[in-house]
Order: structure tokens, then sequence, then C-alpha cells
């Protein structure tokens, strides 16, 4: 069956739906006459014209009513501020592929590796607990030593400086 032909088994299936209270026909009666019709009975066979030409029945309407006044555009999202420049410009110390930064809110634990900096810790309490994720991340003492040799004894006294 193509589509015209299953818009008119579906619109014979409705029309004898809205007409079983006024013949009294029971509905499995009515279901089973519109399922049992083979292809060439249809309506659209019916339907054909003089000249031989197909009967073409449209698909229902869209039943969904749209408001007649659109709906607002969405606000658009606001933009992520960036920082004025990037990490590797704000390390405060360095030595070898390790360098200390801060974003202002912190000190970041940065490692060198693949033609670019990446940022391994995030660390805003004391000297010390840096120099502990320094450790668990890999640095010698040596690099250590040195990253910190300058860095006050807690970051809330950078950051007031």
């Amino acid at each position: 069956m193509d589509m015209t032909e299953d818009w008119n088994r579906l619109r014979r299936y409705v029309e004898a739906v809205r007409t079983i209270n006024a013949d009294n026909r029971p509905l499995r009666e009515l279901l089973d006459q519109i399922l049992s019709e083979r292809p060439e009975e249809t309506a659209v066979d019916r339907g054909r014209s003089a000249a031989g030409r197909q009967e073409v029945v449209s698909p229902p309407s869209n039943p969904i009513s749209l408001p007649a006044t659109p709906s607002p555009p969405l606000a658009p999202r606001p933009k992520l501020e960036l920082p004025p420049r990037p990490l590797e410009e704000r390390q405060i110390a360095s030595a070898g592929s390790w360098a200390i930064a801060t974003d202002g809110l912190q000190w970041i634990v940065q490692r060198y590796r693949g033609n670019r900096w990446r940022n391994l810790k995030f660390v805003r309490t004391t000297k010390f607990i840096l120099a502990r994720c320094l450790r668990e991340a890999g640095a010698t003492p040596d690099a250590i030593d040195a990253l910190l040799a300058d860095l006050p004894d807690q970051f809330s006294d950078m950051a007031a400086a």
C-alpha cells in the first residue's frame, strides 16, 4: 500500500468510529470490515475518476493550534570573561620544567610537557601544602626549593601585597 491508501483507511476508520453510536454497530465489527479490505477495494480505488486518475487525499491538517503571538526570543548567554593574559605569562617562579603561577585566587603548580604548560595542582593555603603538592607531582627537591624560595608562607599574604 502507498501513503494515500493508508490515509484513506485511517480516514475511514475515523469516520467509522464517529458513526458507531449512530447505527449501533459494534466497534469490533467496523474494525474487522476496515482491516479486512484488500488494497484494490479501498476508498482510493473507488474514487478513481473516469479518466483513470487516482483521487489524491491529503493528510489531516495539524490539530495543534499555535499561539497568536510568538514567544519572546531567548536571552543571550553572558560571555565568559577571559583572563587578561595566559597563565604562562603570570608565572611567579620557575625551575626547569616546573613553575608556580597565580590567577589571583590561588597558586597553580605547572609542568611543561608536550610543548605547553599544563596546570597540575591548585593551592590557596600555605607554602607547606604547596611543597607537598610539588613532591606528589614528581618535582625534585632542588626544583621545589628554587620554586618556593621567594614565596610568602601563605597565599593570602601574597594576595594582599
